[in-house]
């Protein structure tokens, strides 16, 4: 629990997940930022979000994903 608050904390946006997006294209083709993105959200590797839900993103993206 303690992780996912720290998870959490270090997150600095959130980002809307629109019809047909996946992680992937979140991600801009970043394998490392998807994996990031899925981390931080608690995504499995074959897991999307259903359009509708907030993601939340690694600080070092600085929400222009």
């Amino acid at each position: 629990m303690l992780a996912l608050l720290c998870l959490v904390a270090l997150a600095a946006e959130h980002r809307l997940v629109h019809q047909g997006e996946t992680i992937e294209a979140i991600a801009s083709g970043d394998a490392g930022l998807a994996q990031e993105i899925r981390q931080l959200n608690q995504l499995g590797p074959a897991d999307e979000p259903p359009p509708g839900t907030v993601l939340l993103l690694p600080e070092t993206t600085g929400g222009h994903v």
